[in-house]
């Protein structure tokens, strides 16, 4: 009766189950190879675990070439295995790519900021060129005005050696 309760337990999943045969008949090393599939269940329940709490190096040994659920487990093992090792090349490949643009990023900063300074210049200086030629254009206006100041002058003076000439 103890043998089919924890036969009963085992085939609904749980694992704390232990069986004892004490007889050395077919009955008995049938409980018996009950108490060795309980004790692999446990053995591949251990394992599951180790590899649900990320531990893949963990060892599946399969106990045999038709040990399904050992191999399978293996198999995951090796898997998971090859998995994270593309998921850090990717990472590294990212890394690197946003490494990469960030730097595109600083250089593009860098020329708006020298082209903008170089733009504050330009205008500076056709403002400074703006100034010069406004105040050129005064000065050649004085001048005009002292040009015409002095023509007259001159007329008068002129006209004055003339008639002191005459007289």
């Amino acid at each position: 009766k103890n043998a089919l309760e924890a036969a009963n337990r085992l085939a609904t999943g749980d694992l704390s189950a232990r069986i004892e045969s004490t007889s050395r008949d077919e009955i008995g090393r049938l409980v018996g190879a009950i108490a060795t599939v309980a004790d692999y269940l446990r053995e591949m329940a251990q394992v599951a675990e180790a590899i649900a709490n990320g531990d893949l190096t963990v060892e599946v040994k399969p106990r045999t070439e038709a040990d399904t659920l050992g191999t399978a487990f293996t198999q995951m093992v090796d898997r998971l295995g090859e998995i994270i090792s593309e998921l850090r090349s990717g990472m590294d490949n990212l890394t690197a790519g946003s490494s990469g643009v960030s730097a595109t990023a600083l250089t593009l900063s860098q020329g708006t900021s020298e082209q903008a300074a170089s733009v504050q210049q330009a205008s500076a200086s056709l403002e400074q060129m703006t100034a010069s030629i406004t105040q050129n254009a005064s000065n050649s206006r004085a001048m005009e005005q002292m040009a015409l100041a002095g023509s007259g002058t001159a007329e008068q003076s002129g006209s004055a050696v003339g008639e002191t000439l005459e007289a």
